[in-house]
């Protein structure tokens, strides 16, 4: 799968020639960064066996004048901060050079992602910050189920009545959201909301996420679920997210108790082409996923959800769950 700037293939190298110089801070990218883009080039825009060290020097201003529009400049913008976090460690001036392209195209609307980087960069990267953290509660707020925001957003105690209400969804057909919840869950071996203290309004709908948008539960498909997630819906809320996921998966620096922190997913082999076929089919979908009301379309097949919400099938193929019983 592939795609263009907005119908716009001449911006394809501008691009790429962007986030190369972008994550030049004299020493040409790190490995990961410079593995990335040539892994970007190739799975997004078809550009086969890049060199980046062949792409020619561009600054801001002219980066700016040729990414003339809001959506080239959210596309490029989106890019240019999740390859500036896969820089291990962080320094002020990684972040200094890309605020610089940011900048360029478009002030203070380029800034979302941005301020919350800067403020992890400036404490060394490894102390997520408070406003970091304040950021990401706001965020899983906002994104717990709707219909179960007042009732399940937080639980001191295990809550019998809302396993029983998700344990129903076992009595739909395979193929359906509400009956693959359950197993994924089971297949997984995690527990089910309510059944352990915690926030099981947001895991419910995240979950929910998970399976429609294609995205299996490891740490780069955490990553992929966020980059999806912001590709389909770009605000506040989601960059927060975003950087959260990073923050517990790319970072080691911060996760709840029950989560185990990790450093340099993104490295690892075929990891980047799944978090950028994510990208490429939130892009796509018509709808914030996380906003719409998960539990009313429990009944519906998986496939018909992704059809009504342009969104393609996974590549690489999400696995089926298995009916153990």
């Amino acid at each position: 799968m592939t795609i263009t700037l907005d119908g716009r293939d001449d911006l394809t190298i501008p691009l790429l020639r962007a986030i190369r110089f972008a994550i030049d801070v004299g020493d040409g990218g790190t490995a990961q960064q410079r593995s990335m883009l040539v892994d970007l080039a190739r799975i997004v825009f078809d550009v086969r066996d890049l060199d980046p060290d062949a792409l020619a020097p561009i600054e801001p201003e002219e980066v700016a004048v040729r990414f003339d529009t809001i959506t080239v400049r959210r596309r490029l913008r989106m890019f240019l901060v999740l390859f500036m976090l896969c820089r291990h460690p962080l320094p002020g001036e990684q972040v200094a050079r890309v605020e610089a392209f940011v900048d360029a195209l478009g002030g203070a609307d380029g800034e979302l992602g941005l301020v919350q980087a800067r403020a992890m960069a400036d404490a060394a990267i490894l102390e997520i910050t408070d406003d970091l953290h304040r950021a990401w509660d706001a965020s899983l707020d906002r994104m717990t189920e709707t219909t179960l925001r007042d009732e399940y957003r937080n639980t001191e105690q295990p809550s019998p009545e809302l396993v029983a209400r998700v344990l129903a969804l076992r009595d739909l057909p395979r193929g359906t959201l509400g009956r693959e919840y359950v197993e994924f869950y089971r297949a997984n071996g995690f527990a089910l909301p309510g059944e352990k203290p915690g926030i099981p309004g947001f895991f419910l709908g995240h979950d929910m996420c998970h399976l429609i948008a294609g995205c299996g539960p490891q740490a780069h498909e955490e990553i992929a679920l966020g980059a999806f997630l912001l590709a389909a819906h770009e605000d506040d809320a989601h960059w927060a997210y975003l950087l959260g996921v990073m923050a517990i998966f790319e970072y080691g620096a911060y996760g709840p108790s029950d989560f185990e922190a990790k450093i340099g997913t993104l490295g690892r082999p075929s990891a980047m082409a799944v978090v950028l076929d994510a990208m490429l089919r939130g892009q796509q979908c018509y709808v914030d996923l996380l906003a719409v009301d998960h539990l009313a379309m429990a009944h519906l097949p998986i496939a018909e959800i992704r059809r009504r919400f342009n969104i393609a099938e996974p590549e690489p193929p999400f696995p089926p769950i298995i009916d153990v019983t």
